[in-house]
């Protein structure tokens, strides 16, 4: 390798690296934009990232998140588990297999 073509490496790298710079500094200057389009941001769409970033200090005990924490944290994923034992169930039964032993599954009674 020839000290003008080390040099001519170092030139455009240089050269790569002045660019990078100045689109760094154009990027930080420039307005918001999609492609051609202006953005503008959205009142609403704002006030609610805003509640999510401050919901620790907003969020209240009362009855109302309290029911809505037992039905759809509770009261919705236990209705689904319990569907799924019955089809169980009810496939065991249909085919003939031995009863499998699952939380929440009836128990058979020895007659």
């Amino acid at each position: 390798m020839s000290a003008s073509s080390g040099l001519r490496a170092v030139g455009r790298s240089s050269a790569l690296l002045g660019r990078a710079a100045q689109a760094g500094k154009h990027q930080a200057q420039s307005s918001r934009s999609v492609g051609k389009l202006p953005v503008s941001p959205n009142k609403f769409v704002e006030d609610w990232a805003t509640s999510r970033e401050h919901l620790e200090q907003t969020y209240s005990f009362s009855g109302k998140n309290m029911t809505k924490f037992a039905v759809f944290g509770l009261g919705f994923p236990l209705f689904c588990y319990w569907g799924t034992v019955y089809d169980y169930d009810q496939a065991d039964k249909y085919w003939g297999r031995p009863k499998k032993s699952l939380w929440g599954s009836p128990k058979e009674e020895n007659a």
